[in-house]
């Protein structure tokens, strides 16, 4: 009996020994899984010092690409120039022929993209996602480029700012991608790996150069991250309160039909010496928060989109040109504002509202609304 009871407490002690072990197995190994995972897409916690923005982009951010294999982790692939490893410390890495195992002994699946696979305790752990790899390698990046003055490049000077990014081309070299503002100095950049990319604003005529670093975050989001000034005067050289279009002072009003005050008006004179033709209409404005389907000229109608309705920040492009001869005002309207982009919500009323209206041609000013009437 003595025997057969040391025998069931031996066996018993086996058991929770080896569910002990299988734990800490299991541990160790999904420890070594999000390493892993880190040396391929970086850690999101490692800042910069200066500025605290992410620096650690892993392999990815390197190399513009996936490693073909998880020995591309501690060996470079093929000589790559912008590979930067290894990207996992020598203290896990030390073993050099069992630190791409688990904790069983059995190599780890990888196949690209983010999911580390480990199928050693007999059953599958997974680490990481199988996330779209595009998150890593598409994003799209947008920014702005202005003069010392904040003035915009306009129909003028549109084609003499360039926009160029370097980043990792994905075999070992890089590569520069151009792009060109537009009228308003926006520019849009697209198909960029994550990393921390060298981005360059040139004013062609002087070849003189802005320099800036964006991080790129996985499925970047579409806010502007890039902005430049130049420390000159180039778009809005020359140009005075004469020489622009220029708001009629006590012209603007908030009217609608009984209590809705959710139309505005303004007059524009043009005392420029010249005619000028005249594409869109941009409106800015802090709050409320309101959307617009309607554009008038006097009293045509230059802009319908009644869904998407135009909010703060966005573009009217002028259904045709309208051309405002020297010496003359023009009445600009714009009615309809709503709560939301499809006009279901309420009418907004854009009472003492301020306004900054900028014209395709540059010439921009502010407009302080009223009280309805």
């Amino acid at each position: 009996m003595i025997i057969v009871a040391v025998a069931i407490l031996m066996a018993a002690a086996m058991q929770s020994m080896t569910r002990s072990m299988k734990e800490s197995r299991k541990r160790r190994t999904e420890r070594e899984m999000e390493t892993l995972q880190r040396a391929i897409a970086g850690d999101p916690n490692i800042m910069s010092v200066a500025g605290g923005i992410r620096s650690d982009f892993g392999y990815v951010g390197d190399v513009g690409a996936f490693p073909p294999d998880l020995n591309a982790l501690w060996t470079n692939p093929g000589g790559y120039a912008t590979w930067d490893g290894p990207y996992v410390s020598p203290g896990f890495a030390g073993d050099t022929a069992d630190w791409n195992r688990d904790e069983w002994g059995e190599p780890y699946t990888y196949n690209g993209g983010l999911e580390i696979v480990s199928n050693g305790s007999g059953k599958t752990m997974r680490r990481g996602s199988s996330t779209d790899i595009s998150d890593y390698l598409d994003n799209t990046v947008y920014g702005r480029v202005r003069d010392i003055n904040d003035s915009v490049p306009g129909a003028d000077y549109v084609d003499s700012v360039a926009i160029e990014i370097v980043i990792p081309d994905g075999t070992g070299g890089t590569a520069t991608k151009a792009y060109q503002s537009d009228w308003q100095g926006e520019f849009v950049m697209d198909s960029i790996s994550v990393g921390r990319h060298l981005v360059r604003a040139i004013y062609t005529p002087d070849a003189d150069t802005l320099i800036r670093y964006v991080a790129v975050m996985p499925r970047h989001s579409s806010e502007q991250t890039v902005r430049f000034n130049f420390v000159s005067n180039y778009f809005s050289a020359g140009v005075g309160t004469d020489s622009m279009l220029t708001l009629v002072a006590g012209s603007q009003s908030v009217y609608g039909q009984g209590s809705d005050c959710n139309n505005v008006s303004f007059d524009v004179r043009n005392n420029t010496g010249q005619d000028v033709e005249l594409t869109s209409i941009k409106l800015t404005w802090p709050s409320p928060t309101a959307y617009y389907p309607f554009v008038y000229w006097n009293i045509t109608k230059v802009w319908d989109n009644s869904s998407p309705r135009n909010g703060s920040g966005d573009v009217a492009v002028f259904d045709s040109p309208q051309t405002l001869t020297n010496g003359s005002t023009v009445t600009i309207k714009i009615e309809g504002f709503r709560s939301t982009p499809t006009g279901s919500g309420g009418k907004v009323d854009m009472s003492l509202t301020e306004f900054e209206v900028l014209f395709s041609d540059s010439s921009i000013f502010n407009v302080a609304m009223g009280s309805c009437y």
